[in-house]
């Protein structure tokens, strides 16, 4: 019986694998490695405005599935290295809900579920729902309590999907700040090998 090299029977393997690209999730047109005059290009997203603080740009009128999301853009070396969409960012934590169930979604429907970190290393809807009630959910009443002692929680937990794109890393996060009482639902796409999104603690107590 003739043997295969395991090399050839490892690339055939490698061939046959499905390639899981960023855009099937709808995180907008623009792609990782695009200049800046690329970017501002697509003008049915912007008008686009200058970012001080990155030197980079950003777009009130970015979407995700259909719905209005501002969106940042980072370069290094003239070229698009990240990617940041704000699902959601405002006072209503169960619409902040709703955007991390939104992009759960996304992470299944496209790479086959997702992990949540210190939390699950793949987790269903249902067990996602009590996670985000236990978490976005009592973040509000819990910051009353360290309000008196000029004190507020920052909580943030990290998903990200079960496999990652071949051409980049998806990552979100939702967020709850207690200095404004607002929650957001971010989701970042990084170039392969970009520093790790990963929050420290979930839950950090700041002064006022």
């Amino acid at each position: 019986m003739k043997r295969r090299n395991p090399a050839f029977l490892l690339a055939l393997l490698l061939a046959a694998a499905p390639v899981f690209a960023a855009e099937d999730i709808d995180i907008g047109p623009w792609r990782l490695g695009m200049s800046k005059e690329q970017v501002v290009a697509i003008t049915d997203q912007g008008p686009y405005t200058d970012v001080a603080a990155t030197g980079g740009l950003e777009t009130k009128d970015g979407k995700f599935k259909g719905k209005k999301a501002n969106t940042s853009f980072v370069f290094a070396g003239g070229t698009l290295r990240s990617i940041e969409v704000r699902v959601y960012e405002g006072k209503a934590w169960d619409k902040a809900k709703d955007a991390a169930l939104d992009v759960f979604d996304q992470f299944v429907a496209n790479y086959g579920g997702a992990s949540v970190k210190d939390v699950s290393p793949k987790v269903d809807r249902k067990e996602l729902e009590k996670i985000l009630d236990r978490t976005l959910g009592t973040a509000g009443e819990m910051n009353k309590q360290y309000a008196a002692r000029a004190r507020a929680m920052v909580v943030t937990y990290d998903m990200a999907p079960l496999r990652q794109p071949a051409d980049s890393r998806l990552h979100c996060q939702w967020i709850y700040l207690g200095k404004s009482d607002t929650y957001s639902v971010v989701v970042y796409q990084d170039v392969p090998g970009a520093k790790s999104r990963d929050a420290e603690e979930n839950i950090v107590i700041e002064k006022l």
